[in-house]
């Protein structure tokens, strides 16, 4: 596909930005949601500068936008393309992409043998007893909420007491970011965070999640999901729209607002993100895409 003049404008700008300080993620996340656009109109040219220019910005680009970048490098069919962002994912994160961006089994499973070192390597480095005290938090609120029942210490809910666990954790291995712990490790801190509904206005958490974002340490979604969550609690209307119910309420004036709120960190437009899924039943599911 051509370049567009629209496409090149970009180019040109991405290039400007490019000379933005190391580690500026305002920057970094505005080039993400660039390439995210421009991968939607098959612009891959375009889409993979833009990637290249965040990722020039940043110490380590998350894992989520380079799995994204692969997706890309497959849509120009670069093979060298691929496994250059599959190396970088290997040898920052211990993974490379998923079966569902690259589909081709026999083509997945050789990667996985040929960066099996770099996988190796940056699992060995993750802090195994911060991942095993993440993995008791996890499970402890998962069995609670399996049991149907919330559970009580000396009279404070067990939520409250994950979660200053988790907080004291932080303070002396600091935010358990992929890197650190993985994905699994992060997303049992995360369910920690989500279920903090004790702190309703954000006030113990809502700074340290924000500068974790700002800092490429947390995913703007979970961040967005559970600022909405705690709106939804105080029963005020949902700050980012993580939750795609009621977005079509809204005006014009307010679409805009949170649109522009969703970009300062990272996220798309609710319009761009929303994805539509038919249901066996027939029933449709809102839902968003990355």
């Amino acid at each position: 596909m051509k370049t567009s003049i629209l496409s090149l404008t970009i180019i040109f700008t991405f290039q400007q930005m490019a000379h933005a300080q190391k580690d500026d993620f305002t920057q970094y996340y505005e080039l993400t949601i660039q390439a995210r656009e421009l991968l939607d109109k098959q612009d891959y040219s375009a889409a993979i500068k833009a990637s290249e220019l965040s990722f020039s910005l940043v110490d380590c680009p998350a894992s989520r936008d380079l799995e994204k970048a692969v997706e890309i490098a497959l849509k120009m069919k670069d093979t060298l393309l691929v496994k250059k962002y599959c190396r970088t994912m290997a040898e920052i994160y211990g993974i490379i992409p998923s079966a569902k961006t690259i589909e081709d089994e026999n083509f997945l499973q050789s990667l996985q043998n040929e960066f099996a070192t770099e996988i190796a390597l940056a699992e060995s480095q993750r802090d195994q007893f911060y991942i095993s005290l993440l993995d008791s938090l996890g499970n402890e609120d998962q069995a609670i909420r399996q049991n149907g029942a919330f559970e009580y210490i000396n009279g404070i809910d067990s939520d409250s007491l994950r979660t200053v666990h988790l907080l004291s954790l932080i303070k002396v291995r600091g935010f358990p970011e992929e890197r650190k712990v993985g994905k699994w490790g992060y997303n049992n801190a995360m369910r920690i965070f989500i279920h903090a509904d004790f702190d309703l206005k954000n006030e113990l958490l809502g700074k340290l999640m924000l500068d974790n974002v700002m800092s490429g340490n947390m995913d703007p979604m979970d961040y967005a999901h559970i600022i909405d969550r705690r709106c939804n609690f105080r029963g005020e209307r949902p700050y980012y729209n993580q939750v795609p119910f009621g977005y079509d309420k809204l005006t014009d004036l307010q679409k805009k607002d949170i649109s522009e709120r969703r970009r300062k960190i990272g996220l798309r437009s609710v319009e761009e993100s929303m994805a539509i899924e038919t249901l066996p039943n027939g029933d449709l599911r809102a839902s968003y895409k990355y």
